[in-house]
């Protein structure tokens, strides 16, 4: 994810975890993404539009203040966000945002 972030730059936070055609991996995507937001590898901001922004921490100084933190990458690792996210919202985000490819590439159900 951080390789496509990388490549891509700052994004809508919709537009880069959503998988048009398969919800539940729009939920894990959002669910690694949450991963690298405690982590302080990914940043995320609400534009003053109301856009939701994500890219990687090192490009939030364009985006956000810098912590004030000596220590700025345990001060952004210790921030939580609680999101609500179901079927409803991200049939609602995909039309809103005209979301018809997935950024993160589908991945195939493992067989057993």
């Amino acid at each position: 994810m951080t390789s496509i972030l990388h490549t891509t730059g700052p994004v809508n936070l919709f537009r880069f975890i959503i998988n048009p055609n398969h919800f539940g991996q729009s939920v894990e995507n959002l669910y690694y993404m949450s991963c690298l937001f405690h982590e302080g590898i990914c940043g995320f901001k609400i534009t003053e539009d109301g856009e939701p922004i994500t890219c990687e921490s090192m490009k939030m100084s364009d985006l956000c203040e810098s912590p004030t933190n000596p220590n700025h990458f345990d001060a952004r690792s210790r921030r939580t966000m609680v999101f609500e996210f179901d079927v409803a919202t991200w049939r609602e985000a995909i039309l809103i945002f005209d979301i018809r490819n997935s950024m993160i590439p589908h991945r195939q159900p493992v067989t057993v």
